[in-house]
């Protein structure tokens, strides 16, 4: 490709940075996709998933080795020895900080069961360890990235996830905002056509080779072809790195543009593509004799084990304790969602699904695959924060039998109207075991 690029009158910088840029794909676009056509962990999702990091990895990489590619003022004297050091101590400090330090900081605060307390305590923690690696002279994405990979492997994981994703939505607004004010629009009216021919040869180019991979890796064909929909875009880094070489290149300025305007073109097809995917995949599986692949893009959660027809239990008090109990004893899967750390850690150590997470957060019931429940019982007696929890679940699952718990009868009609399918009364509860208490400690016979 290098030398495809020389052929154009590129320098070496230039076409291996046009080379790179090109090779990225969006992983905002693609996964926010995969969502929305409820299929965030199908085996295309995690394939795509596995070629996105990969790629994001790849171009932190190549912005740590920017300056020397591009000779750089003060470039000169720091070699690949001394940036691959840097990774090193900046990799052992992350380290240090995901064993000892961020564990015990999330601890403390999630014992305060302060929400905005635990948002605000993970963004200033992403927020300094990308700082510390742009200190440290390296990439503020390869911080934030390392700051991911700390909390990943920890039982906190789902609730910063779920924490995190709003944040992720409105920063991408942002970036696409600012792209768009990049944008000469004099430019596009005059080389319109360059735009539409480059989108075109982009999205055919890294389709076939997304489609040979695919074909390599012996994935079903319904799974390539929703990778290769999914993929076949150029990303977000992708101007984020022209746009950093841009300050050391001399790029001509239509070229810019128009790769500018082919990637946001290219971004905003990547859904059409992978809503048509299907569509395309049943032809080719027709036209090239394969039998369609039962249940190959079966969503299959990544974070918990794999269930279907459970019950999700939120809570983990007396009754959500003994409720799971009666539901085990049964063979009933059930899903714990918990908002006490102590409790998620012991549950954790015992091999039970639970999810550290808030269930009036909507990305909390994908992570607890709510469209394949069997039920859902609030074993808390909160009717406020059973109702809020409650708008998000019938929004994804209309149809699941709900069983909440109030304190006071008033309550009932509230969440009946939210969704409740059935609704267990603390007062009535507790007058009928007084009532038999009473009956056996005066011998009265029951009528």
């Amino acid at each position: 490709m290098l030398r495809l690029f020389g052929q154009f009158g590129m320098t070496g910088p230039q076409a291996a940075v046009l080379a790179v840029a090109i090779a990225l794909s969006s992983t905002a676009v693609s996964m926010k996709t995969f969502q929305e056509l409820s299929m965030p962990a199908s085996p295309a999702a995690r394939a795509s998933l596995g070629i996105a990091i990969f790629q994001d990895l790849l171009v932190i990489a190549f912005m740590l080795l920017l300056p020397m590619i591009l000779n750089e003022e003060g470039s000169e004297g720091r070699s690949l020895l001394v940036t691959g050091e840097l990774v090193l101590l900046f990799a052992a400090i992350a380290w240090v900080l995901g064993k000892y330090l961020i564990p015990r900081l999330l601890l403390s605060v999630s014992r305060t069961q302060s929400r905005e307390l635990f948002t605000l305590t993970v963004l200033a923690l992403c927020v300094s360890v990308a700082c510390l690696a742009s200190l440290m002279g390296l990439s503020p994405a390869l911080g934030a990235f390392v700051a991911g990979l700390v909390v990943s492997g920890s039982i906190y994981s789902h609730r910063v996830l779920a924490d995190i994703l709003p944040f992720k939505d409105l920063f991408l607004t942002l970036f696409f905002v600012t792209v768009g004010l990049s944008i000469d629009l004099a430019v596009f009216a005059r080389h319109g056509w360059w735009v539409l021919i480059f989108t075109v040869l982009l999205l055919l180019a890294k389709g076939l080779i997304l489609a040979l991979v695919c074909r390599v890796l012996a994935m079903p064909v319904r799974s390539a072809v929703m990778c290769t929909a999914a993929l076949a875009s150029t990303g977000e880094f992708s101007l984020v790195l022209m746009a950093r070489a841009r300050e050391a290149l001399p790029w001509n300025e239509v070229f810019y543009q128009v790769f500018v305007l082919s990637t946001a073109v290219s971004m905003g097809l990547v859904p059409t593509l992978m809503r048509f995917a299907p569509a395309v995949a049943v032809w080719l599986e027709k036209t090239l004799g394969r039998k369609k692949s039962q249940g190959s893009d079966a969503s299959v959660s990544q974070k918990t084990k794999t269930l279907s027809d459970h019950a999700i239990l939120c809570g983990y008090g007396v009754v959500g304790k003994q409720l799971h109990e009666e539901l085990a004893k049964a063979g009933v899967p059930c899903l714990i969602i918990e908002l006490n750390v102590d409790t998620v850690r012991t549950l954790k150590r015992q091999g039970v699904p639970v999810l550290f997470a808030d269930a009036k957060h909507r990305e909390t019931w994908d992570l607890a695959r709510v469209q394949s429940a069997r039920l859902v019982a609030f074993t808390f007696p909160d009717a406020a924060g059973a109702i809020n929890s409650l708008a998000h679940l019938r929004e994804q699952a209309p149809n699941v039998p709900v069983i909440a718990r109030v304190k006071f009868a008033a309550d009932a009609d509230a969440l009946r109207d939210a969704g409740a399918t059935r609704v267990v009364f603390d007062e009535v509860e507790s007058a009928a075991a007084a009532v038999r208490a009473a009956r056996e400690e005066f011998e009265i016979a029951v009528e």
